[in-house]
């Protein structure tokens, strides 16, 4: 899937980004210090974030109440829409939705939103997500002429009586699907022939179309693209302390540690459900048990990790300490005996290089990376040409949006956007 459209709504400083259109390889979204370069990022990542980045209330700094003129109103999270992202939906994901229901052979747009309380949904373009009453009521009258004793049957009275009561514009769903499905299942058993069964089951198509589209929003949130947020305090650490992140996890807290530390770990064979489940004691002997696995692996991560970095380039290696560990990029040459932990720029192109082989590589995902100023952080020109060039080349793979103060920076990226301020209204994206 391919995010191609993207809009945020209500907050204190971006209030209203409007609708603009995300490049299928990198946008680049430039604006000044507390524009919401920060904000509209975050935005974006509640769409379908990481399960390291579990943020429990992403839209708490938005407002709840609106004013307009003199009258103040209460906003409804459970109502209200913050961010609203748009997909093509590629052929993989068309297939099985079309193997739920073949109206899906029609679709080649998906919204998804996230809701001010954290709840998402999905709609498919031009495809209703449920039937109207008045697209069953032909169907019904037919099976009344067919089974014209049923109205005064004890157990079919009623369910007919129920199936009188709907508008023409009534969704079919919920109790009412549920009734809808008694009733049928009530006739099915009576059917004399094969009309009479081929009718009922196409009522009851007609009747289960929410259900299909349950069954099809499963699929689709399968299938969406993971949202990576980067910036600097969330980087690949140098030294990833083990032991600490476990206890963090333990802890359940919102955010434990930086995503891409968690990336690396599972990489080497460390995965969550060890880590939570390990006491530090435990870690520190796996960690010393597997050692030289792990250096192994390491290195072999380098190499995978190519694909993305700078070519050519200093090599990944890994040293370990008690519950620690910590790494370092080599030169190659003989007399590198002590060769520096990532740093800078490195620390950037490491954590989208790791961020990106996780999702796509081991969760099968297309990730879609969300890079707040990776060219803020101290450097000279040449390390920032040496980041953009590695950006490009990760455009390759997944979609990049990178927020930027810098107006040169990725210049030549496949669309730029402002953020500008418009009057009291806040800040506003613009194309």
């Amino acid at each position: 899937m391919l995010l191609i459209r993207c809009r945020v709504a209500g907050h204190f400083v971006l209030q209203n980004s409007d609708w603009f259109t995300v490049h299928e390889t990198r946008t680049t979204i430039t604006g000044p210090a507390g524009s919401g370069k920060s904000t509209l990022l975050k935005a974006m990542r509640s769409i379908n974030p990481p399960s390291c980045q579990p943020i429990q209330a992403p839209f708490a700094a938005y407002p709840r109440h609106v004013s307009s003129g003199q009258y103040t109103r209460r906003v409804i999270p459970a109502k209200k829409t913050a961010v609203i992202g748009v997909f093509i939906c590629d052929n993989p994901l068309r297939d099985k939705l079309s193997a739920i229901d073949p109206d899906f052979m029609k679709t080649d747009r998906i919204e998804v939103g996230r809701r001010l309380d954290n709840s998402q949904w999905v709609t498919y373009v031009e495809i209703a997500a449920s039937s109207r009453w008045s697209e069953l009521a032909p169907e019904l009258a037919e099976l009344r002429r067919r089974f014209p004793d049923s109205a005064d049957d004890r157990v079919l009275g009623p369910l007919w009586r129920q199936c009188e009561t709907p508008a023409a514009t009534d969704r079919i769903k919920g109790a009412l699907a549920s009734r809808c499905n008694e009733l049928l299942d009530q006739l099915a058993a009576r059917a004399r022939d094969e009309n009479d069964r081929a009718l009922i089951r196409q009522a009851g198509f007609i009747v289960n179309r929410d259900a299909r589209f349950a069954a099809a929003r499963q699929a689709t949130r399968q299938a969406l693209p993971v949202f990576v947020y980067l910036q600097e305090d969330e980087l690949l650490s140098a030294t990833i302390d083990v032991g600490r992140i476990a206890g963090k996890m333990r802890q359940q807290e919102e955010s434990p540690c930086s995503c891409a530390d968690l990336f690396f770990l599972e990489l080497l064979g460390l995965d969550q459900f060890f880590l939570r489940q390990a006491s530090a004691e435990q870690i520190a002997l796996r960690l010393q048990e597997d050692a030289v696995r792990l250096v192994s692996a390491g290195r072999l991560l380098g190499e995978r990790l190519r694909k993305y970095l700078p070519d050519p380039g200093p090599h990944l290696s890994l040293t370990l300490t008690a519950g620690a560990i910590t790494l370092h990029m080599e030169s190659g040459q003989a007399n590198n005996l002590r060769p520096p932990a990532i740093a800078g720029h490195w620390r950037w192109m490491l954590s989208c290089a790791v961020s990106a082989w996780h999702i796509s590589e081991v969760q099968g995902r297309r990730p879609i990376l969300l890079l707040d100023e990776p060219d803020a952080s101290p450097g000279n020109r040449e390390e920032k040409i040496e980041l953009e060039a590695m950006l490009r080349r990760l455009s390759d793979s997944c979609q990049l949006v990178v927020c930027t103060a810098g107006e040169d920076f990725l210049a030549d990226s496949g669309k730029r956007c402002q953020l500008r301020q418009e009057g009291e209204n806040g800040y506003r994206v613009s194309e």
